[in-house]
C-alpha cells in the first residue's frame, strides 16, 4: 500500500533540511507529500457512513497497519477488534447504557452528543493490550519486567497511530474515545473476548461530513530540540 511504501522510503533515508524542503531533490516531492499526510491526520468529530470501500478491504487495511507496527522486544501484545454494521451499533448502544448509569446527570447531555456522533460513524476499532501475554514476557525477560507494561502502552500507541494514518490515507476521518475502564467488563462480556485483554481506546471512523477541527499538532506544541 502507498502509505507503507512511503514509510519505508522515509525510514531508509537520512532526514535532512534539504530532503524535506528542497524540491529540486529528485525524491523531495514524495517525502514532502508523506509529511503533509501526517499533518492531515487529525480528529474529525462529524463522521458518516458514506464509504465506498467494502468491509473486507477496510479490515485488511487495518490488519496490515497493525502488522507493520514496531514494538519493543517484538512484544506483539496489541489486540484489535473491528466493528462494522450491527456490531458497531450494538457496541455504542451498550456504551450509552453503561454511561447513562455512571455519568452525573448534569454531564450526561454532553456524553449523549458524543455517543450519537460515534453511532453516526461507519465503524469502530477497539484497541486492547493482552495482559496475559505481558505477564508471560515478564517471566521470560525478568530483567525488563518492570518496564514491559510501559513498553506495551507505547506499542498500543503506535498501533493506534498506524491504523489512523492508514484510514486517513484512503480519505476516511476518525477520532479516539476513552470510555475505559468504566466499560471494560461489559465490553469483554459483550464481545466474548478474554478478560485479560485490557481496553485502551476506541477509534471511530467514517466519511468526513465536516472538517471543523484544526490539526492536533496545533493544539499543544511539543518542545523540540536539535543537538549536534
Amino acid at each position: 500500500m502507498a502509505l507503507f511504501d512511503k514509510l519505508s522510503q522515509m525510514l531508509t533515508t537520512e532526514i535532512t533540511p534539504d530532503l524535506i524542503f528542497n524540491r529540486k531533490n529528485e525524491n523531495a516531492s514524495t517525502k514532502v507529500m508523506y509529511l503533509e499526510q501526517l499533518k492531515q491526520r487529525h480528529s474529525m468529530q462529524k463522521l458518516g457512513k458514506r464509504i465506498h470501500y467494502d468491509q473486507s478491504y477496510l479490515a485488511e487495511l487495518i490488519h496490515t497497519a497493525l502488522l507493520s507496527c514496531p514494538s519493543a522486544l517484538n512484544l506483539q501484545t496489541t489486540r484489535i477488534v473491528v466493528l462494522f454494521s450491527k456490531a458497531h451499533t450494538d457496541f455504542w448502544s451498550l456504551v450509552y447504557e453503561i454511561l447513562e448509569k455512571q455519568t452525573p446527570e448534569h454531564l450526561f447531555p454532553a456524553t449523549t452528543i458524543k455517543i450519537k456522533q460515534s453511532l453516526a460513524s461507519y465503524g469502530t476499532v477497539l484497541f486492547f493490550e493482552d495482559q496475559q501475554q505481558i505477564k508471560k514476557i515478564q517471566k521470560d525477560v525478568p530483567l525488563d519486567s518492570v518496564e514491559i507494561p510501559f513498553w506495551s502502552e507505547q506499542t498500543s500507541g503506535m498501533a493506534q497511530y498506524a491504523v489512523w494514518m492508514a484510514l486517513a490515507e484512503v480519505g476516511l476521518g476518525a477520532n479516539l474515545n476513552y470510555y475505559n475502564p468504566v466499560i471494560d467488563y461489559k465490553t469483554a462480556q459483550h464481545l466474548k473476548v478474554s478478560a485479560e485483554w485490557k481496553l485502551q481506546t476506541q477509534l471511530v471512523f467514517g466519511s468526513i461530513e465536516q472538517d471543523d477541527v484544526k490539526s492536533d499538532s496545533n493544539k499543544n506544541q511539543a518542545e523540540f530540540m536539535v543537538l549536534k
